[in-house]
């Protein structure tokens, strides 16, 4: 018996990248959101690539791809076959749900990869993780990925305390009117 992995937002991208992605999976963390990467869910002599599909196909609430030029330059990468797993799982989905979230770590060209119904990948709405609006475009991904997990204890404080976490970038209104447009209590009252 397989054990079906905890929900989560599961983090694909290549190791060049790696850097830029602990800290993405730091942000996710502090603002409540489980994640899903290899490098801490995989354990020595377990089979990778099963545990891989199933972190996929039975656990991802969100599947988020971190393209960069590093990762849409190479033709041959295990990013690539999870890529092709979550595009299965995207067209078992009604049309409309969002699962799957292109993000960019720098300026790079999303891949064609066919979604069916006509479209690709570039067909969504992407969010650049890069930037003068890096903290105001996390804050816009937490809140779509505290949307697609539905129900949160995550705060607009929590966010702004997650984010606050990544001290290299500058602080400001670019967050401020980030978390007003896109988290709101169910009263539609800022904190």
């Amino acid at each position: 018996m397989v054990d079906r992995p905890a929900q989560h937002a599961f983090l694909s991208y290549v190791h060049e990248n790696r850097e830029e992605v602990e800290k993405l999976a730091s942000v996710l963390g502090a603002a409540g959101i489980p994640v899903w990467k290899d490098t801490e869910a995989l354990w020595p002599g377990e089979d990778w690539k099963q545990k891989i599909r199933s972190a996929i196909e039975d656990g991802a609430l969100a599947f988020i791809a971190c393209l960069s030029t590093s990762s849409v330059s190479k033709t041959k990468t295990f990013m690539n076959e999870e890529l092709a797993l979550a595009v299965d799982q995207f067209r078992l989905r009604p049309p409309g749900r969002v699962w799957l979230l292109p993000a960019r770590l720098d300026e790079c060209d999303l891949p064609q990869y066919d979604l069916g119904g006509g479209r690709t990948l570039n067909s969504l709405q992407r969010i650049d993780l890069f930037g003068p609006d890096r903290e105001a475009n996390l804050a816009r991904l937490i809140a779509a990925v505290v949307s697609i997990f539905g129900t949160s204890t995550t705060s607009p404080g929590t966010i702004v305390a997650a984010i606050a976490t990544t001290d290299e970038f500058e602080r400001g209104p670019r967050l401020a009117e980030a978390l007003k447009m896109g988290m709101t209590d169910p009263a539609k009252s800022m904190e």
